[in-house]
């Protein structure tokens, strides 16, 4: 499999026989197997305002095309709709050890889930500030530095 490079696809553009886009003068010429190589985001300040905003959803793992985000993305489905549950069935009963058994083990679970996402969003943060984190073509991404 060929993968087409921002250069290649100048190049293609340039060229007076593909000017009509025909898919399958393409073909003929570089082959059926080809790939566009995407860029994936690398731009500090879109990360630090999706981590900022959406943070807790992965978008700023996403934006760098990290799979990672999903799981970001996942505890907060997680720890979000349990803790809010059992808070809500713990207010509807006001009595002193109202929450036992199975909304129990779910706060323990929801409050995990949020305690890990907690750290994971602090070591992003650090990550992104410092320019340490990759996308996932490999790049670092490129930190703002005033002059």
């Amino acid at each position: 499999m060929k993968l087409i490079t921002e250069e290649k696809i100048k190049e293609l553009e340039k060229d007076e026989s593909l000017k009509s886009n025909n898919i399958k003068s393409i073909q003929s010429k570089y082959g059926n197997n080809l790939s566009i190589q995407f860029k994936y985001g690398n731009n500090w300040i879109v990360s630090i305002c999706l981590w900022l905003f959406l943070g807790h959803l992965g978008a700023h793992r996403l934006y760098l095309g990290l799979k990672s985000g999903i799981v970001q993305l996942i505890f907060t489905f997680i720890w979000l709709p349990t803790i809010l549950i059992v808070l809500l069935t713990s207010l509807a009963t006001i009595r002193v050890g109202a929450i036992s058994g199975f909304p129990l083990v779910s706060l323990i679970i929801g409050c995990v889930c949020l305690l890990a996402g907690e750290i994971w969003q602090i070591v992003d943060f650090f990550l992104i500030m410092f320019g340490k984190i990759r996308n996932k073509s490999g790049e670092q991404i490129k930190v703002f530095r005033s002059k």
